[in-house]
C-alpha cells in the first residue's frame, strides 16, 4: 500500500482493514443484495490489522450471540458462528466460561437460553480501533483525541435533550445497514460515533 499510513498508529500500511471487522457480515444474500458486499476499509499495518484478529472474532462472536443485535434474521447469524467455532473449537469454553441458564418472555411465550460474562477489555478494544478506524475514513486522518468509548451513557447525560432528540432523526451511514450502521456528530470539538 504505497503512501499509505495505518489508520490506528501511522507506520506504513500493508494491507486494509475492515470496519468493523468483516467475519460480522455473513456472506449470505438478504434483500436481494450481500451482506459483506462495499465494507468500509482503511489501511492498517499487521500489528493493527492480523495482529487483533483474535480480539475481533471474539467482538463479532459475542455480538452474533447477543439478542436483538441487528434486523437481518438470526438464520443468517448463525452460519458464521458454527464456521467460526469448526476453525477454533476453543472458541465456545472461551465465550462461554461463566455461562448460566435463564428464561426469557418475548412477550408471548418464554425461550430457554444462557447469559455469559463479557471480556469488557478485549471487546471494549475492538470498539476503540472500529471508532479510530471510522474517524480515518472519515476524515482522512488519524484521531487526534483520546477514545471514551465506555464513557458514551456519561457524556449522553450530559448533552442536552434537543442535542439527544436531533440524534434520532440524523440518517445512518454505511451500505449494509442491517447489519452496521453509524453516524458521527461535531459537538463542541468533540466527535461522537454512534
Amino acid at each position: 500500500m504505497k503512501n499509505k499510513t495505518c489508520y490506528f498508529c501511522g507506520k506504513p500500511a500493508s494491507n486494509k482493514k475492515h470496519v468493523p471487522p468483516k467475519t460480522l457480515f455473513p456472506s449470505i444474500k438478504y434483500n436481494d443484495k450481500y451482506l459483506n458486499n462495499n465494507l468500509i476499509t482503511v489501511p492498517s499495518c499487521d500489528e493493527h490489522n492480523s495482529g487483533k484478529s483474535g480480539d475481533d472474532e471474539y467482538f463479532c462472536n459475542v455480538m452474533k450471540t447477543s439478542l436483538n443485535s441487528n434486523k437481518v434474521p438470526e438464520i443468517t447469524m448463525i452460519y458464521p458462528l458454527q464456521r467460526s467455532i469448526s476453525y477454533n473449537k476453543n472458541i465456545c469454553s472461551e465465550l462461554f466460561k461463566d455461562e448460566m441458564p435463564i428464561i426469557i418472555w418475548d412477550g408471548k411465550i418464554y425461550h430457554e437460553s444462557i447469559s455469559y460474562n463479557v471480556d469488557l477489555l478485549r471487546f471494549n478494544n475492538v470498539l476503540k480501533h472500529i471508532t479510530m478506524a471510522l474517524y480515518f475514513y472519515e476524515y482522512k486522518c488519524i484521531c487526534p483525541y483520546e477514545y471514551f468509548g465506555s464513557d458514551f451513557i456519561s457524556v449522553s447525560n450530559n448533552l442536552d435533550t434537543f442535542t439527544m432528540n436531533s440524534l434520532k432523526y440524523l440518517e445512518y451511514k454505511g451500505e449494509n445497514k442491517e447489519i452496521f450502521k453509524y453516524n458521527v456528530i461535531e459537538i463542541n470539538d468533540a466527535h461522537f460515533f454512534y
